[in-house]
């Protein structure tokens, strides 16, 4: 079957990766906003999630969009995410790393007529619909 997660009650694996593959998640307080974004979406948007992990600099989530598109309910929690992180990380006085992430998240904007300032996550999802027994 074809992959596209504009479908509601389907199971998808799907992966959402920082551009450039920047281990963002190395810092505690970035993998929060994981956490708590995921229960909000859970929560109030019909996010149904069967396992997730989050490595360094990605998400890999077995999920499905209940009874609304998945791909609705990414685009948000991407959204979201993407301006709550960038706030991080400009007011967080230990992130020795600040002023290169901002610099490649700005550049990764520019290049990505979607964007206006910055791009934190790669636009493609990968989503794979789960529907085989194999």
């Amino acid at each position: 079957m074809a992959k596209t997660a504009n479908l509601s009650n389907e199971l998808f694996f799907i992966t959402m990766t920082i551009v450039n593959w920047i281990d963002l998640f190395t810092r505690q307080i970035y993998f929060d906003l994981i956490i708590d974004n995921l229960k909000y979406c859970q929560n109030k948007k019909g996010l149904e999630v069967y396992e997730y992990v989050i490595m360094t600099n990605h998400v890999h989530m077995i999920c499905l969009g209940n009874d609304k598109p998945l791909s609705d309910i990414l685009r948000d929690f991407k959204t979201f995410t993407s301006k709550e992180l960038v706030k991080l990380i400009k007011g967080n006085s230990d992130e020795s790393r600040k002023e290169w992430i901002l610099a490649a998240f700005r550049q990764a904007g520019k290049n990505n007529p979607l964007n206006k300032n910055y791009q934190v996550c790669q636009n493609f999802n990968s989503p794979t619909l789960l529907d085989s027994p194999f």
